[in-house]
């Protein structure tokens, strides 16, 4: 048998069963502390009442865990969840505890489960055997488990049983909550056995409810918390049914144990307060259905009232109704008239695109294919088209369509017309509009008539071309088979419009072409020079190299031969002499080499790769360290600086800034050389950085220039090169490389690779 009813409040039911399972977890936990701690209250809520034992209390435990996991109707996929497994252990272990402990009752037999974890002293209070819970609690266990076990069981009789199980443990824990209410032990006990404690009974009570209340869509509870009449009833009745019957009967019982009235006088007045208390709640009850009966007699009422209002709003949308279809008949057919303007505008927009790719080589031809296409378009017979000159107020015919030469009997038509000897096609350009004749041979004021021989005209219409707010052209068609339309006007007038800009643009492309190959003449021989200049430079650079090396080799030498061999012969002033022309002669032989590797690299052809300049910093700080190591410096590399550029080049301009500070800063006592990047203007910038001499920062433009020093020889060696070197390297990478400095306080060299 399966219950549904239309549940009123399922939500707050459902609450109420978590709340039960939590409420039975925190019971067995509170009485196992009182084992635990040995706390006599907490096991047995009052002096001289029965103890709650700590397989209860374990069983409670388990039993709450239970029906916290299977809180609501579960979907197939969580039956195979750990959480519905964990449910369904709990309540396995549960029932076997009830179980074993029944047939310890049955066979006489202690199993050594009562006293596993505590032991409880002999002769406690409603205790026949310690530890041991009693019968009507082990069997309560025992249907309360198979409940869980049942509850979410696809058969309807399996879960109806999952039901009358909780009902059955709510009974018994009822039975012995009275018999406490009573003093009647025989509702808490059996026999001489162990008494069923008073918070087993409560905990019993709301567990089994709670397992009721899970599942509030179905079962009984369905039926109890329905909107139906019945339901209402039920949810009325049986409370008041069991409190009313409870409390009569306890003040019966307090009365005749008192004296204060014989059994059967008892007896009476039980049966009237019942009545009366009974009486009231039906009473009360039938006045609530009462009120809501006439409730639903005004919802009737007003369903009534909504009813003919709507049918009178039926019978206005019906109206309106009419009125939209009429107003779509006249949208469809304004929709109608779109869709042939849309074809027009489709057939337009073929017609400029097959002149936009027309491989037309010349003006002429484009314009008599865009002629041909406003003809075919508009249906005409046939046209023209004349460009004028504003400037001179003068038409130049372009071109007839060729049917109109069949007809045309003109030996000599003119070509060339002045704007104030026209007639009324000349009006598109006195007007700056479109003229429309759809009855040629009406008279009309501004007709001058056409030569002996021109084609005949019943329809025309002409239109001025313009282009940057200058008339640049007239186009005329003519002899439509129908009215000229304003669609017709408007096409014509899109049409040329796409098409000037067409020939403007192919004459633009032209004029681009042709400046390309100026350009690529102008570069070629632009090459050309370059090329002979790079074999003079070469020439000049094997010039150098050979042609002044071998008299400045011969100057040092026979310097170097006079001061070995005639050095006792030469005073010590000759002695100086001889030892600047050495020393000269070797500075120009630096040079010399510096020039040259200026040269190569101005040169050489760039390899570009992925470039670590973290590591070629730190090789070539490396090798500074070698040339003197007992200098203390304090180098800063910036790690993972990866860019793309040609290695070798990359390395002799860091070799040269690296170089530079190294040799800026030899004069302080602890120098600091740093190389790494920042961010400047979205862009990444490396540096380095010393804090040596440093510069002025108002001679910073001769920095980079070749032979330009800032500093003189007798402070710091060098040919003035090595700066004009990076800059050369950077130049060629695309970037940038700029100086700050400060006299005494270093200087900082910034970079940047394109």
């Amino acid at each position: 048998m399966t219950i549904e009813v239309k549940a009123r409040f399922p939500s707050s039911v459902r609450l109420f069963s978590r709340s039960a399972a939590a409420f039975t977890i925190l019971i067995g936990g509170i009485v196992l502390l009182g084992w635990i701690f040995d706390v006599a209250f907490l096991k047995s809520v009052l002096p001289g009442l029965v103890t709650m034992k700590v397989n209860t209390a374990l069983a409670f435990i388990l039993s709450g865990t239970a029906l916290w996991l299977l809180r609501t109707d579960l979907p197939d996929r969580y039956r195979r969840s750990a959480d519905y497994r964990i449910a369904r252990v709990c309540a396995g272990v549960v029932a076997a505890v009830g179980l074993l402990t029944m047939s310890e009752y049955l066979f006489g037999r202690s199993l050594g489960i009562d006293q596993l974890l505590f032991k409880e002293a002999p002769g406690a209070i409603g205790t026949s055997s310690p530890g041991r819970m009693a019968p009507n609690t082990a069997f309560s266990f025992v249907i309360v488990s198979f409940s869980l076990l049942l509850l979410d069981s696809k058969s309807s009789r399996l879960f109806l049983l999952s039901h009358l199980l909780a009902l059955a443990a709510a009974f018994i824990a009822w039975a012995a909550l009275l018999g406490y209410f009573y003093n009647i032990k025989e509702f808490y006990g059996i026999a001489n056995y162990t008494k069923m404690a008073l918070h087993t009974s409560v905990t019993f009570t709301i567990l089994s409810v709670g397992i009721l209340f899970s599942r509030p869509d179905r079962g009984f509870m369905a039926v109890i918390i329905g909107e139906n009449v019945g339901s209402v009833l039920m949810r009325r009745l049986i409370p008041a049914a069991i409190l009313l019957t409870t409390i009569v009967g306890w003040l019966r019982w307090r009365g005749e144990i008192a004296g204060i009235y014989p059994t059967a006088v008892g007896m009476i007045i039980m049966v009237l307060a019942t009545t009366v208390m009974l009486s009231v709640t039906i009473f009360w009850t039938g006045v609530s259905l009462n009120r809501a009966d006439r409730e639903r007699e005004r919802a009737e009422e007003d369903m009534k009232r909504n009813r003919d209002h709507l049918d009178e709003l039926v019978a206005e949308r019906t109206a309106e109704l009419a009125k939209t279809n009429e107003a779509l008949r006249v949208e469809i057919i304004e929709r109608r008239r779109l869709e042939e303007i849309a074809k027009l505008e489709e057939a337009r927009l073929r017609s400029v695109l097959k002149i936009s790719q027309h491989p037309s080589a010349s003006m002429r031809e484009l314009l008599d294919l865009a002629l041909d296409e406003a003809i075919a378009l508009s249906g005409s017979k046939f046209g023209y088209l004349y460009y004028y000159n504003e400037d001179t107020r003068e038409f130049t015919l372009h071109a007839w369509s060729k049917d109109v030469m069949k007809e045309c009997a003109i030996r000599e038509p003119q070509t060339i017309y002045q704007l104030e000897k026209t007639g009324l096609w000349g009006e598109a350009v006195r007007q700056r509009k479109a003229i429309v004749v759809n009855d040629f041979s009406a008279p009309h004021p501004l007709k001058k008539g056409y030569p002996e021989g021109h084609a005949s005209l019943f329809r025309y219409f002409t239109i001025p071309v313009f282009s940057e707010g200058r008339i640049v052209a007239v186009v005329g068609i003519a002899n439509k088979p129908t009215d000229y339309t304003d669609a017709d006007v408007n096409q014509l007038t899109f049409m040329m419009d796409s098409v000037w800009k067409i020939i403007e643009r192919k004459q633009a492309e032209e004029e681009i072409r042709r400046m390309n190959e100026e350009l690529e003449q102008r570069v070629v021989e632009r090459t050309s020079r370059l090329e002979a200049t790079n074999k003079e430079l070469e020439a000049f650079s094997y010039s150098i190299s050979h042609d002044l090396r071998a008299p400045l080799r011969g100057i040092d030498g026979f310097s170097n031969l006079l001061l070995k061999d005639y050095g006792d012969k030469v005073d010590g002033q000759g002695k100086d002499y001889l030892q600047r022309v050495r020393n000269a002669t070797q500075h120009m032989g630096q040079l010399i080499d510096e020039l040259l590797k200026l040269s190569r690299i101005t040169r050489v052809e760039m390899r570009r790769e992925k470039v670590n300049l973290s590591g070629l910093a730190a090789t070539i700080v490396d090798e500074l360290h070698g040339t003197n190591p007992d200098r203390h410096v304090e180098f800063i590399i910036q790690e993972g600086l990866i860019e793309e550029g040609d290695p070798h080049l990359l390395e002799i301009a860091l070799q040269n800034l690296l170089n530079n500070a190294w040799k800026y800063s030899r004069n302080k006592q602890t120098a600091t050389i740093e190389f790494g990047s920042l961010v400047r203007d979205n862009s990444k910038v490396y540096f380095v950085r010393d804090n040596g001499a440093g510069f002025d920062m108002r001679y910073v433009d001769k920095l980079f220039g070749a032979f330009q020093r800032l500093h003189s020889a007798n402070e710091f060696e060098g040919t003035g090169i090595g700066l004009a070197t990076v800059q050369h390297i950077i130049h060629r990478h695309g970037g940038n490389v700029w100086a700050e400095g400060e006299v005494n306080n270093g200087a900082t060299f910034y970079f940047t690779i394109g």
